[in-house]
């Protein structure tokens, strides 16, 4: 699917009528479909993929996301959503596989992670707008970063796969890392980045475009305080 520009208009669905009603567990569903498609006698395709042939497909259909909503077309939006569903599902079933995680545990982390960071929700801070509400998620998000971290590295699990290492780079691989600071630049911008990155919580993945990334740390910036002139 092409990527389109966003439209104004009225939303699009194409449905002739409505959809049909879901089975009561549509999610345990998928839960057991996926599980039949990496068994023994399920998918050979399924079957032969792992954490790093699946990044091609996770991509994609981010960008089919987007683009079906760019256009505004609601059943679309259904259909890839459901893909990129499938493909939180296939992933954490690769987990579980590997003995380290499960949809379950994915599912409670995020909803852990979702009431921390919403306390004016949840518990009983108080908060003046938008803003208020930024600052507290960028403070208890760098708190998070900060704390001890006890979660596997993936790299871990198939630490044959080179090209699963390019994603969860070590630190030997920081000195050929055209994204991050050298130690060797002596020009002021550098330095400036350089300085940036150590006030800011970068836990930005290193393979993000360029532009998004900088944003990103430029937006973060912006909310410590620090001026880049």
């Amino acid at each position: 699917m092409n990527s389109g520009e966003s439209q104004s208009g009225p939303i699009t669905d194409r449905s002739a009528s409505s959809p049909e009603p879901l089975p009561e567990n549509a999610l345990k569903e998928l839960i057991r479909v996926t599980r039949t498609l990496r068994e023994p006698g399920g998918c050979d395709w399924d079957r032969a993929q792992d954490f790093a042939s699946m990044r091609e497909h996770l991509l994609e259909e981010s960008y089919e996301v987007i683009d079906a909503v760019n256009r505004r077309d609601m059943s679309d939006l259904r259909e890839e959503l459901g893909d990129l569903l499938f493909l939180v599902f296939f992933y954490a079933r690769l987990g579980e596989e590997a003995g380290q995680f499960d949809i379950q545990s994915v599912a409670a982390e995020v909803t852990d992670k979702l009431i921390r960071r919403h306390p004016h929700v949840f518990a009983d801070v108080q908060v003046d707008g938008v803003q208020d509400i930024l600052a507290n998620w960028e403070r208890i998000k760098d708190q998070e970063k900060r704390a001890t971290k006890t979660d596997v590295n993936l790299s871990q699990v198939q630490n044959s796969d080179d090209s699963f290492k390019m994603y969860y780079p070590d630190e030997s691989s920081k000195e050929n890392d055209p994204d991050e600071p050298h130690e060797s630049a002596e020009n002021d911008s550098s330095g400036r980045a350089k300085q940036a990155e150590s006030l800011i919580p970068v836990d930005l993945a290193r393979f993000l475009p360029a532009l998004m990334r900088a944003k990103k740390i430029q937006n973060r910036a912006a909310r410590v305080g620090f001026d880049w002139s």
